[in-house]
């Protein structure tokens, strides 16, 4: 299902998730019906049916929080503040980001908590929130790099997009 997702193959994509779906089932495997449940999600979402990919996704989210791992959490509350962006509800995006974001910060994942930054930040520019847009700069510059730079890549490509966008 991944491949033919990051190839754009939708109908293949959903052919693989569901048969994922319904394998994973029959084994009571928890973690793989989470990882179906998401792809599914985002492949409804994609396919404008946010109603299908809101179920997809909160089921995901209660098993990833039943298995207690923070990773497939992370990943649920990110799919699920995709889903209310896609939506135009930034509140509702920004609740699910800052919730993922925490989840990263417990798992010490700097990729992660880069990207959760840079997404909180694109929210508060759409919001005009420059206040936080400045806050989440500050945090970057004293001492939220990290060794990759993942954290300067994440948040300067916000800006640049909006640079060349323009600003909302």
């Amino acid at each position: 299902g991944r491949m033919a997702w990051r190839q754009g193959a939708l109908a293949e994509a959903r052919a693989c998730y569901e048969e994922s779906l319904t394998l994973s089932r029959n084994a009571s495997d928890a973690r793989t019906i989470n990882l179906a449940l998401n792809g599914l999600g985002m492949v409804s979402l994609v396919e404008n049916d946010s109603g299908a990919a809101h179920a997809c996704f909160e089921e995901a989210l209660t098993l990833a929080r039943d298995l207690r791992e923070g990773h497939l959490i992370g990943n649920c509350l990110n799919s699920l503040a995709f889903l209310a962006w896609d939506r135009g509800d930034l509140t509702q995006a920004r609740v699910h980001w800052e919730d993922a974001l925490a989840e990263a910060r417990v798992l010490g994942n700097p990729f992660s908590v880069a990207a959760g930054m840079a997404n909180l930040t694109e929210v508060a520019l759409r919001r005009g929130a420059w206040g936080e847009v400045r806050g989440n700069f500050m945090i970057w510059l004293e001492g939220g790099r990290v060794e990759d730079g993942s954290m300067h890549g994440c948040l300067y490509g916000v800006v640049q997009k909006y640079r060349m966008d323009g600003f909302p």
